[in-house]
């Protein structure tokens, strides 16, 4: 100590100097990395933090931006429209990370995007990883083959009969003329444009799941043709022939095959008319 005495007052300078170094470099690492993220998209910024679990980070930024992300509420559902935009890619591994680091369930999530989504390529995709997990019930497999075969389906035309009741009221109003002229042939295109098939690729397995056997059969006959629906059950059959005031099938039905009282009893579905006509023909 007396070889090499210290300056009064300490050598300060040296030691201030040496601290000060690493923090100044800190400061400056950390003002290049904030720097780097204000450049970023606002998707990029959460996708970015959320992924880095860095998420106070992103909210510091986007209330910098005057940007509702800057809640967390906001900033989650924003992530979660993330999540769909890396399934819509196929990019499974990314959206599983940010469900797991936003702390939602990824099961619960896909599900859910399984059931609401009415795109029917990624609803497959899901659908697929689920399974593969042993994650979804089978009733809902089955529902989703259903929905696949009610898509295949919907390319084909309706068939029902040539010329539907709906169709002749329509057609027997524009012959007698009227104001309501326009309103009556937009109703009809409309309706055409329905039978055309968008009902049937827009489907969600939200809705089918609840649909019973009976209901499904009754969609799938007013889409296949006359020479498949043999198989089907008679009772059923009936009901939906009966539904549609069909006449011609009702008809060549009771003249060459045998028809039960229970059958027209408990499956007819028509007006008291046609119910009356039927009933004179059986008689």
């Amino acid at each position: 100590m007396k070889r090499f005495p210290w300056p009064v007052g300490g050598d300060t300078c040296s030691t201030n100097s040496a601290e000060a170094a690493p923090l100044q470099e800190e400061e400056e690492e950390s003002e290049e990395e904030e720097d780097e993220w204000e450049k970023l998209q606002t998707e990029e910024v959460v996708r970015c933090s959320i992924l880095t679990n860095q998420i106070p980070r992103a909210q510091a930024v986007l209330r910098g931006r005057g940007l509702k992300e800057q809640r967390l509420s906001a900033l989650r559902r924003r992530g979660l429209q993330e999540v769909f935009t890396c399934l819509q890619h196929r990019d499974l591994h990314t959206a599983n990370t940010l469900l797991t680091n936003m702390g939602f369930s990824v099961k619960q999530q896909l599900r859910s995007i399984c059931l609401f989504t009415d795109d029917y390529d990624l609803r497959d995709f899901v659908v697929e990883e689920l399974s593969g997990r042993r994650l979804l019930p089978e009733e809902e497999v089955q529902s989703v083959e259903f929905m696949k075969q009610m898509e295949r389906l919907g390319t084909l035309p309706a068939a029902r009969s040539a010329e539907t009741p709906s169709h002749r009221g329509v057609q027997m109003v524009l012959r007698e003329g009227g104001v309501g002229e326009e309103v009556l042939l937009e109703l009809l295109l409309q309706r055409r444009e329905e039978e055309g098939g968008g009902l049937w690729t827009t489907l969600r397995l939200d809705w089918v799941r609840n649909w019973d056997q009976s209901c499904r059969t009754a969609v799938l006959l007013s889409r296949l043709p006359p020479t498949e629906v043999t198989s089907c059950d008679s009772a059923l059959l009936w009901r939906y022939r009966t539904s549609l005031h069909d006449q011609r099938r009702i008809i060549d039905w009771i003249q060459n095959e045998e028809v039960n009282p229970e059958l027209v009893n408990n499956n007819t579905a028509c007006s008291c008319f046609l119910r009356e006509k039927i009933l004179d023909l059986l008689a």
